[in-house]
């Protein structure tokens, strides 16, 4: 699983994420217990190509054709807008791409370091490695844009730091940057910017965490391309 060692900071990157632990209650008898609440199910529209240069070139043509670069992430603390880059074309198509097939209404936002990031993309839902499974569990080639710098509102693409030489970074994976990280810049793809709902953004950041940053409350997301 990727985790920000992604987006590398100071402190040892932490180990995968706890299920949120819960207070003990008093016991429901069985025949009271509700049904499980059961994760949107991702709906595979298209088929992605295996091939990486198709696979590529498909998701560059899909951003280019869309008719949108934007999209709307609804959380329970609010709405966070998100403006894509034409300048990354492989990541804008990527991201809507993902969007338009459910993936990113299966995840959360699972991470978040005061001050630093919030990374979302990821969740301990069978749905979400599912989708990834369905879609080969592709990773993208960097995209880096020299005048595209890590500040706050800035949106980019999760990796990890170690063992990736040709610095492959996770389709699936993206963080919010909350200040400016200039050692970030060239390290990691950014491919969109926060346009409304910083706010929300700074809301999620203050959330009280596990150890590994994994919010106490699963921040759901509803993602949705804007018209």
């Amino acid at each position: 699983m990727l985790l920000l060692s992604a987006c590398k900071d100071t402190s040892t990157p932490p180990a995968t994420p706890a299920v949120q632990a819960t207070a003990a209650e008093p016991v429901t008898p069985i025949d009271e217990v509700p049904e499980p609440a059961q994760p949107p199910q991702p709906q595979i529209i298209d088929s992605l190509p295996a091939n990486r240069e198709a696979r590529e070139a498909f998701l560059r043509e899909y951003g280019r054709t869309r008719g949108s670069n934007r999209v709307r992430l609804t959380t329970p603390q609010g709405v966070i807008e998100i403006r894509l880059f034409d300048e990354t074309p492989t990541y804008k198509g990527s991201f809507l791409w993902l969007t338009d097939q459910g993936y990113f209404d299966t995840t959360y936002f699972h991470r978040t370091v005061p001050n630093f990031v919030i990374q979302g993309g990821n969740s301990d839902n069978a749905p979400t490695n599912k989708m990834r499974n369905a879609v080969h569990a592709y990773q993208l080639p960097p995209e880096y844009v020299p005048s595209l710098k890590h500040v706050a509102g800035m949106v980019s693409a999760s990796k990890e730091w170690e063992g990736n030489p040709e610095h492959w970074h996770s389709p699936f994976e993206f963080f919010v940057v909350m200040g400016k990280h200039d050692y970030l810049n060239g390290e990691h793809t950014i491919f969109g910017k926060v346009t409304r709902g910083m706010n929300v953004v700074r809301a999620i950041n203050q959330l009280e965490t596990d150890k590994t940053g994994w919010p106490w409350i699963n921040v759901t997301i509803d993602a949705e391309v804007v018209e």
